[in-house]
Protein backbone atom coordinates (compact mmCIF):
# COMPACT_ATOMS: atom_id res chain seq x y z
CA UNK A 1 0.00 0.00 0.00
CA UNK A 2 0.83 3.95 -0.35
CA UNK A 3 0.20 6.47 2.14
CA UNK A 4 -1.33 9.42 0.30
CA UNK A 5 -3.16 12.32 1.10
CA UNK A 6 -6.83 11.82 0.68
CA UNK A 7 -7.46 14.54 -1.94
CA UNK A 8 -4.93 12.65 -4.14
CA UNK A 9 -7.31 9.43 -4.08
CA UNK A 10 -9.54 10.46 -6.52
CA UNK A 11 -6.88 11.17 -9.52
CA UNK A 12 -5.54 7.76 -9.20
CA UNK A 13 -8.93 6.33 -9.95
CA UNK A 14 -9.92 4.79 -13.03
CA UNK A 15 -12.87 7.31 -14.35
CA UNK A 16 -15.46 4.88 -13.91
CA UNK A 17 -14.82 4.24 -10.31
CA UNK A 18 -14.17 8.02 -8.77
CA UNK A 19 -17.83 8.14 -7.52
CA UNK A 20 -17.53 4.78 -5.74
CA UNK A 21 -15.43 7.19 -2.92
CA UNK A 22 -18.10 7.53 -0.75
CA UNK A 23 -18.10 10.50 1.41
CA UNK A 24 -17.09 14.18 0.35
CA UNK A 25 -14.93 14.44 3.53
CA UNK A 26 -13.09 17.77 3.78
CA UNK A 27 -12.10 19.85 6.93
CA UNK A 28 -15.62 21.41 7.48
CA UNK A 29 -17.01 18.03 7.64
CA UNK A 30 -17.48 16.34 11.28
CA UNK A 31 -16.16 13.44 10.06
CA UNK A 32 -12.53 13.78 8.02
CA UNK A 33 -9.98 11.27 6.47
CA UNK A 34 -7.20 10.39 8.90
CA UNK A 35 -5.54 8.76 6.60
CA UNK A 36 -5.38 7.14 3.15
CA UNK A 37 -3.62 4.50 1.58
CA UNK A 38 -3.94 3.08 -1.85
CA UNK A 39 -3.11 -0.44 -4.04
CA UNK A 40 0.21 0.65 -6.49
CA UNK A 41 -1.43 -0.64 -9.72
CA UNK A 42 -5.18 -1.32 -9.01
CA UNK A 43 -8.56 0.74 -8.12
CA UNK A 44 -8.42 -0.22 -4.64
CA UNK A 45 -7.79 1.87 -1.21
CA UNK A 46 -8.48 2.28 2.33
CA UNK A 47 -9.49 5.20 4.20
CA UNK A 48 -9.42 6.04 7.90
CA UNK A 49 -11.90 7.82 9.37
CA UNK A 50 -12.01 9.49 12.24
CA UNK A 51 -14.55 12.02 14.30
CA UNK A 52 -13.56 15.53 14.96
CA UNK A 53 -16.01 15.41 18.31
CA UNK A 54 -16.10 12.13 19.60
CA UNK A 55 -12.21 10.71 19.12
CA UNK A 56 -13.85 7.42 19.77
CA UNK A 57 -15.74 6.98 16.91
CA UNK A 58 -13.60 5.28 14.04
CA UNK A 59 -14.43 3.33 10.58
CA UNK A 60 -12.51 2.53 7.72
CA UNK A 61 -13.61 2.77 4.37
CA UNK A 62 -12.57 -0.35 2.33
CA UNK A 63 -12.36 -0.72 -1.59
CA UNK A 64 -11.00 -4.09 -2.12
CA UNK A 65 -10.82 -7.13 -4.34
CA UNK A 66 -8.16 -8.86 -3.74
CA UNK A 67 -6.28 -11.33 -1.70
CA UNK A 68 -3.05 -9.26 -1.57
CA UNK A 69 -4.47 -5.71 -0.94
CA UNK A 70 -6.90 -7.53 1.91
CA UNK A 71 -4.35 -9.14 3.94
CA UNK A 72 -2.65 -5.39 4.12
CA UNK A 73 -6.07 -3.66 5.05
CA UNK A 74 -6.70 -6.13 7.71
CA UNK A 75 -3.12 -6.15 9.32
CA UNK A 76 -3.22 -1.96 9.16
CA UNK A 77 -7.08 -2.09 10.60
CA UNK A 78 -5.55 -4.31 13.61
CA UNK A 79 -2.43 -2.12 14.01
CA UNK A 80 -4.51 1.08 13.71
CA UNK A 81 -7.20 -0.48 16.17
CA UNK A 82 -5.23 -2.04 18.81
CA UNK A 83 -2.82 1.20 19.18
CA UNK A 84 -5.53 3.79 19.15
CA UNK A 85 -8.67 2.09 21.15
CA UNK A 86 -7.11 -0.50 23.43
CA UNK A 87 -10.77 -0.68 25.00
CA UNK A 88 -12.82 -0.76 22.53
CA UNK A 89 -12.96 -3.92 19.87
CA UNK A 90 -15.49 -3.19 17.74
CA UNK A 91 -15.47 -0.85 14.97
CA UNK A 92 -17.02 0.23 11.47
CA UNK A 93 -16.47 -0.46 7.87
CA UNK A 94 -17.72 0.97 4.72
CA UNK A 95 -17.27 -0.54 1.61
CA UNK A 96 -18.24 -0.89 -2.05
CA UNK A 97 -17.94 -4.58 -2.17
CA UNK A 98 -18.67 -7.42 -0.73
CA UNK A 99 -15.21 -9.09 -1.51
CA UNK A 100 -13.56 -7.75 2.47
CA UNK A 101 -16.43 -9.35 4.26
CA UNK A 102 -15.64 -12.47 2.97
CA UNK A 103 -11.88 -12.08 3.41
CA UNK A 104 -13.03 -11.17 7.49
CA UNK A 105 -15.39 -14.20 7.80
CA UNK A 106 -12.05 -16.31 6.89
CA UNK A 107 -10.43 -14.68 9.68
CA UNK A 108 -13.33 -15.74 12.07
CA UNK A 109 -13.79 -12.10 12.77
CA UNK A 110 -17.26 -11.33 14.70
CA UNK A 111 -20.00 -9.32 12.54
CA UNK A 112 -22.25 -7.74 14.29
CA UNK A 113 -24.22 -5.71 12.21
CA UNK A 114 -24.11 -5.14 8.48
CA UNK A 115 -27.01 -3.18 5.90
CA UNK A 116 -26.47 -3.27 2.38
CA UNK A 117 -27.69 -0.13 0.25
CA UNK A 118 -27.94 -0.16 -3.62
CA UNK A 119 -25.85 2.25 -5.48
CA UNK A 120 -27.60 2.65 -9.14
CA UNK A 121 -26.23 5.11 -12.31
CA UNK A 122 -28.46 6.45 -15.41
CA UNK A 123 -29.22 3.63 -17.73
CA UNK A 124 -27.76 5.16 -20.99
CA UNK A 125 -29.13 2.87 -23.23
CA UNK A 126 -32.53 2.96 -22.71
CA UNK A 127 -34.91 6.18 -23.50
CA UNK A 128 -37.42 6.46 -20.77
CA UNK A 129 -41.20 8.14 -21.09
CA UNK A 130 -43.08 8.37 -18.05
CA UNK A 131 -46.88 9.27 -18.12
CA UNK A 132 -48.11 10.96 -15.07
CA UNK A 133 -50.94 11.71 -13.33
CA UNK A 134 -52.40 15.08 -14.93
CA UNK A 135 -53.17 16.47 -11.75
CA UNK A 136 -49.91 16.38 -10.72
CA UNK A 137 -46.86 18.47 -11.08
CA UNK A 138 -42.85 18.26 -10.52
CA UNK A 139 -40.86 21.55 -10.04
CA UNK A 140 -37.72 23.05 -8.37
CA UNK A 141 -38.68 24.65 -5.34
CA UNK A 142 -38.58 28.32 -5.11
CA UNK A 143 -39.31 31.25 -2.45
CA UNK A 144 -42.33 31.56 -3.55
CA UNK A 145 -43.21 28.48 -2.75
CA UNK A 146 -43.73 29.64 0.72
CA UNK A 147 -47.29 28.72 1.29
CA UNK A 148 -47.62 25.39 0.20
CA UNK A 149 -44.47 24.43 1.80
CA UNK A 150 -45.77 25.65 5.34
CA UNK A 151 -48.71 23.95 4.79
CA UNK A 152 -46.87 20.24 4.12
CA UNK A 153 -44.92 21.33 7.10
CA UNK A 154 -48.05 21.51 8.97
CA UNK A 155 -50.24 19.03 7.61
CA UNK A 156 -47.62 15.53 7.23
CA UNK A 157 -46.96 15.18 10.84
CA UNK A 158 -44.84 11.38 9.38
CA UNK A 159 -41.50 11.47 11.60
CA UNK A 160 -40.82 10.27 8.01
CA UNK A 161 -40.94 13.85 6.59
CA UNK A 162 -38.17 15.47 7.33
CA UNK A 163 -39.18 18.83 4.70
CA UNK A 164 -38.95 21.32 7.25
CA UNK A 165 -35.21 20.59 8.14
CA UNK A 166 -34.83 21.05 4.27
CA UNK A 167 -36.25 24.38 3.74
CA UNK A 168 -35.48 26.01 7.56
CA UNK A 169 -34.29 28.95 5.48
CA UNK A 170 -34.75 30.64 1.90
CA UNK A 171 -30.91 29.97 0.98
CA UNK A 172 -31.70 26.09 1.76
CA UNK A 173 -34.41 27.06 -1.17
CA UNK A 174 -32.81 28.98 -3.48
CA UNK A 175 -29.36 27.34 -3.21
CA UNK A 176 -26.87 29.22 -5.68
CA UNK A 177 -25.09 25.87 -6.47
CA UNK A 178 -27.52 23.91 -8.88
CA UNK A 179 -26.61 20.44 -7.42
CA UNK A 180 -28.61 21.17 -4.03
CA UNK A 181 -32.26 21.66 -5.27
CA UNK A 182 -35.12 20.86 -3.47
CA UNK A 183 -37.35 19.00 -6.20
CA UNK A 184 -40.71 18.88 -4.82
CA UNK A 185 -44.47 16.70 -6.15
CA UNK A 186 -47.83 18.82 -6.09
CA UNK A 187 -51.51 18.00 -6.67
CA UNK A 188 -54.46 20.05 -6.54
CA UNK A 189 -52.44 22.71 -4.93
CA UNK A 190 -50.76 20.69 -2.03
CA UNK A 191 -47.28 19.32 -1.55
CA UNK A 192 -47.31 15.76 -1.22
CA UNK A 193 -43.66 14.34 -1.51
CA UNK A 194 -39.97 15.68 -2.28
CA UNK A 195 -36.81 14.98 -3.54
CA UNK A 196 -33.69 16.51 -2.33
CA UNK A 197 -30.17 16.72 -4.26
CA UNK A 198 -26.95 17.22 -3.14
CA UNK A 199 -23.29 16.81 -4.45
CA UNK A 200 -22.00 12.80 -4.32
CA UNK A 201 -18.21 13.54 -4.07
CA UNK A 202 -16.79 14.63 -6.95
CA UNK A 203 -17.83 18.01 -8.99
CA UNK A 204 -19.45 16.17 -11.99
CA UNK A 205 -21.67 13.96 -9.49
CA UNK A 206 -24.91 14.19 -7.86
CA UNK A 207 -27.01 11.95 -5.64
CA UNK A 208 -30.74 11.69 -4.18
CA UNK A 209 -29.90 12.94 -0.93
CA UNK A 210 -33.93 12.11 0.44
CA UNK A 211 -36.85 11.27 -1.25
CA UNK A 212 -39.97 11.01 0.56
CA UNK A 213 -44.12 11.21 -0.23
CA UNK A 214 -47.13 11.08 2.24
CA UNK A 215 -48.52 7.69 3.19
CA UNK A 216 -52.09 8.48 1.56
CA UNK A 217 -49.90 9.13 -1.88
CA UNK A 218 -47.79 6.37 -2.31
CA UNK A 219 -48.22 3.47 -5.01
CA UNK A 220 -48.95 6.06 -7.78
CA UNK A 221 -45.92 7.01 -9.34
CA UNK A 222 -45.29 10.40 -7.55
CA UNK A 223 -41.82 8.91 -6.76
CA UNK A 224 -40.82 8.03 -10.17
CA UNK A 225 -41.92 11.15 -11.22
CA UNK A 226 -39.92 13.57 -8.79
CA UNK A 227 -36.80 11.15 -9.70
CA UNK A 228 -37.30 11.46 -13.51
CA UNK A 229 -37.68 15.10 -12.88
CA UNK A 230 -34.20 15.17 -10.90
CA UNK A 231 -32.58 13.07 -13.26
CA UNK A 232 -33.20 15.48 -16.13
CA UNK A 233 -32.93 18.46 -14.69
CA UNK A 234 -29.12 17.27 -13.01
CA UNK A 235 -28.15 16.23 -16.80
CA UNK A 236 -29.14 18.98 -18.45
CA UNK A 237 -27.06 21.30 -15.99
CA UNK A 238 -24.00 18.81 -17.31
CA UNK A 239 -23.59 16.67 -14.04
CA UNK A 240 -24.20 13.32 -13.49
CA UNK A 241 -27.17 11.71 -11.68
CA UNK A 242 -26.67 8.74 -9.42
CA UNK A 243 -29.77 7.27 -7.25
CA UNK A 244 -27.65 6.07 -4.24
CA UNK A 245 -29.13 4.35 -0.76
CA UNK A 246 -31.91 3.07 -2.52
CA UNK A 247 -31.97 0.58 1.07
CA UNK A 248 -36.06 -0.19 0.31
CA UNK A 249 -37.86 -1.97 -1.79
CA UNK A 250 -40.05 1.16 -2.66
CA UNK A 251 -37.06 3.60 -2.92
CA UNK A 252 -35.49 0.91 -5.36
CA UNK A 253 -38.59 0.52 -7.27
CA UNK A 254 -38.33 4.13 -8.13
CA UNK A 255 -34.71 4.07 -8.94
CA UNK A 256 -35.03 1.43 -11.58
CA UNK A 257 -38.76 2.79 -13.52
CA UNK A 258 -36.90 6.26 -13.32
CA UNK A 259 -34.27 4.95 -15.87
CA UNK A 260 -31.38 4.06 -13.48
CA UNK A 261 -29.34 0.54 -13.61
CA UNK A 262 -27.58 -1.46 -10.81
CA UNK A 263 -24.01 -0.24 -10.27
CA UNK A 264 -22.93 -1.72 -6.72
CA UNK A 265 -23.17 -2.16 -3.31
CA UNK A 266 -22.80 0.15 -0.80
CA UNK A 267 -21.73 -2.22 2.71
CA UNK A 268 -21.64 -0.57 5.82
CA UNK A 269 -20.73 -3.55 8.60
CA UNK A 270 -19.85 -3.94 12.08
CA UNK A 271 -17.25 -6.19 13.47
CA UNK A 272 -15.90 -7.33 16.40
CA UNK A 273 -12.60 -8.60 17.08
Amino acid sequence: MIKINYNQLENRLNEGNKYQLRFPYSDDDIIYPYETYCSDDTDEYIIYIRHKRDSAMIAFSVHCYSTHFAEECFNYIMSVHLKNNPNNNTINLLMNSDYFIKYLSKKEIGILDISISPCLIVNNSRNYRMDFDSDLTVKKLTKKDRPIINQFVQTDLSPRNHFAYYTTNDINIDNPDERCAIFVAVTKGNIVGYLISAPYNTGEYVEVQDIYISPDYRNKGYGTALATVYKDYITKCGYKPLYSDADNPASLKVALKSGFKFDHLDFVVKIKF
